[in-house]
């Protein structure tokens, strides 16, 4: 895919694999993440880690990955005439890297340090524990970063089975954006990614609503931290990312918890001094989605705060949201959308996730338009959908929490 962007003088080259943490098992939890650590490590033509970071410093250039739940991505971002270079980078990184075993072992510390930093990282911490939580016994709910124990288990025939697998033609998807000749850049991509083969397409494990898991009967979870402040996530299941319901929910979504005069932030922290930071978000997968309010409060005021979200809640789905915060959704939304698309490499995300996750390019004019259609009952609708007793998880993070009033307040 080439989306040019002739007012720019950089190109960024991003190159999507469709495999991402929920592709795995609990045995094999966290090794798309580490074989993305992998592929900076060396490969035929820059043999060490070095040699490939000095290939791309000397040019002024930036390169970085990405694991997600259901992609994994690569870029180069480099000034215009440096495009073949950084196909060529990008090519010897993903076809040509070498997996040594001292590689492997030494890059185990640096994951498991990944790892604690999660961990010791409160607001990060509860929510991965409410991915767990809700998607429990599922891929969906695994560590993107995998377990410590679990990493420390990888030898080198794991990581080329497991790039064998995934890293072929059929699963590969090579985006540019920027400035450059549109035939200049389709013959390099052809030059660089050509000569790759293709296997089958491996599907992840779907998500099936309801499914027994060995969590099914827990509403919350609590991991047992000296803070000074009690860290929350109340979680929902949600939309799928192709749902004809999404753009409510991404208006609901602004309304309730998006930016300092979204309900929340006013009733939460402005009104009642709850908190310090308290805000909502959607993330949206092939299949299913999770809606999420996060927060941080005295832990004294735990209980109160919850109680608090939930009355919010539970006001999206009786009363109508005026024409004024509805307009002031869609504005915010078209806003945020125009901001997030103002450089080379963010193009290129958007429309290589939109292509490799839903099989189509979703134009900004198509977005817009499903925004602008959205109105105050479909707003209602989709609170209605999401927000109910039977639908709520919550992850906190903190000491002295008492689970039976939690329970008591979410269910």
């Amino acid at each position: 895919m080439t989306i040019p962007v002739k007012e720019v003088p950089s190109v960024s080259v991003l190159v999507l694999i469709n495999v991402g943490s929920r592709y795995e098992d609990e045995k094999t939890n966290g090794l798309a993440h580490f074989t993305e650590h992998m592929l900076f490590q060396g490969n035929k033509k820059w043999e060490s880690k070095m040699e490939l970071g000095t290939a791309v410093d000397q040019i002024g250039a930036e390169y970085n990955g990405l694991t997600g739940k259901e992609y994994t991505g690569y870029y180069v971002k480099a000034e215009s005439k440096n495009l073949e270079l950084s196909l060529d980078i990008l090519s010897q990184m993903l076809w040509h890297s070498k997996f040594e075993d001292f590689q492997i072992e030494r890059e185990k510390g640096v994951i498991a340090e990944e790892i604690n930093y999660r961990e010791d990282s409160p607001q990060i911490s509860a929510s991965d524990s409410i991915m767990e939580l809700i998607f429990a016994n599922h891929p969906i709910g695994l560590s993107g970063a995998g377990e410590k124990e679990t990493i420390q288990t990888f030898k080198r025939p794991d990581f080329l089975n497991f790039h064998k697998k995934y890293y072929h033609a059929k699963n590969t998807i090579v985006i540019i954006a920027g400035s450059f000749e549109n035939d200049h850049a389709s013959e390099l991509t052809r030059q660089y990614f050509g000569n790759i083969c293709g296997l089958e397409v491996l599907r992840p494990v779907p998500w099936q609503r309801g499914v027994a898991n060995k969590n099914s009967g827990v509403l919350v979870s609590v991991k047992e931290k000296t803070t000074d402040q009690t860290h929350f996530c109340l979680g929902a299941l949600s939309l799928k990312k192709t749902d004809p319901k999404r753009y409510a929910l991404s208006i609901l979504n602004i309304i309730l918890g998006s930016g300092m005069s979204s309900r929340l932030f006013q009733k939460i922290r402005e009104e009642k001094s709850l908190a310090y930071y308290i805000d909502s978000d959607t993330d949206n997968y092939i299949d299913t989605g999770i809606f999420s309010v996060s927060g941080g409060v005295n832990p004294q005021k735990l209980e109160e705060a919850i109680k608090s979200v939930i009355e919010e809640l539970d006001l999206l789905t009786t009363v109508e949201v005026s024409k004024q915060e509805l307009r002031k959704g869609k504005d915010y939304l078209r806003g945020k959308l125009a901001l997030s698309l103002e450089e080379s490499l963010d193009k290129a995300m958007f429309y290589g996730q939109s292509w490799l996750l839903e099989g189509v390019v979703r134009t900004i004019e198509e977005i817009v338009e499903g925004l602008e259609k959205v109105s105050a009952e479909d707003v209602r609708d989709v609170a209605k959908m999401i927000f109910s007793r039977g639908n709520y998880r919550l992850s906190v993070v903190g000491k002295g929490v008492d689970v039976g009033n939690l329970e008591k307040i979410i269910f």
